[in-house]
């Protein structure tokens, strides 16, 4: 399957200065909208919230600040490389960042100036000198709570990872694989995700669950197929066509929960 295919639409980041609240001083607080010239704040304190990237560097040393969980359509303005619905954030010296796939809120210095970094991204800001904090339940939306309380539990990661594993599965052989390197997956996985979303509650995420339940049938199909050895079956248009609507229900159940 090629990754275009599961891109979501790509919010430009802009930012908006909001009110400075208690216990930060003079700190500016900035939100991904609108209307933010960071050229007029170079140098100040400013609080972002956000949810960190999983493409931020394994090493923590900084990451990718995005409007969503999750993002599938991470940087760039097309043609370019110029992050857009980004914000790249570096650790205080000596520091390292520890991911976390709830929502976060980052406090540090605003740096006006053409930045690339390590991997060849281009950005006019950034922010230096960083703290990263959790948000804790009281402070979010109701609708972020609701996001808030699968992250904790860690089920997120699990359904992105189990997703990504049914594509590898169903698709190896165009990622030049070969059945040795399928790992099946038991439908014990599946029932796992789904009674832990439970336990957060039976009605707020039936979306959610039937995204899980169809990814599972997925699976299952192209099990057998593997278990027949009929590899072709899993690579036609018409699965590669599922697979995309598949994880486009996901990621537009994690795009409900911008920032």
């Amino acid at each position: 399957m090629k990754s275009k295919a599961l891109l979501t639409a790509v919010v430009i980041i802009a930012l908006m200065l909001l009110p400075a609240c208690g216990g930060r001083g003079d700190a500016l607080h900035i939100r991904f909208n609108e209307d933010f010239r960071p050229d007029q704040y170079n140098g100040r304190t400013v609080v972002i919230r956000g949810y960190m990237s999983t493409l931020s560097p394994p090493d923590g040393r900084f990451i990718y600040l995005m409007n969503l969980p999750y993002q599938s359509c991470p940087f760039c303005i097309p043609g370019t490389n110029t992050i857009v619905n980004t914000v790249a954030v570096y650790a205080k010296s000596g520091s390292r960042f520890s991911f976390y796939d709830g929502p976060v809120e980052i406090t540090g210095t605003l740096r006006v100036g053409d930045y690339t970094d390590d991997f060849g991204y281009h950005y006019p800001f950034r922010i230096e000198n960083a703290t990263v904090e959790k948000l804790d339940a009281a402070a979010l939306s109701d609708n972020l709570r609701m996001y808030g309380a699968l992250s904790r539990d860690g089920v997120i990661a699990d359904i992105i990872a189990l997703a990504g594993q049914v594509n590898y599965n169903s698709f190896f052989t165009l990622y030049g694989g070969t059945a040795a390197d399928v790992k099946p997956i038991p439908d014990a996985r599946f029932d796992d995700v789904v009674r832990r979303i439970n336990a957060v509650s039976r009605t707020d995420y039936a979306d959610l669950i039937a995204v899980v339940e169809d990814f599972r049938q997925f699976s299952r199909a192209a099990s057998a197929n593997i278990a027949a050895g009929d590899y072709p079956a899993n690579a036609t248009p018409e699965a590669n066509t599922t697979i995309v609507s598949l994880f486009n229900r996901l990621f537009a159940w994690l795009n409900r929960f911008e920032i």
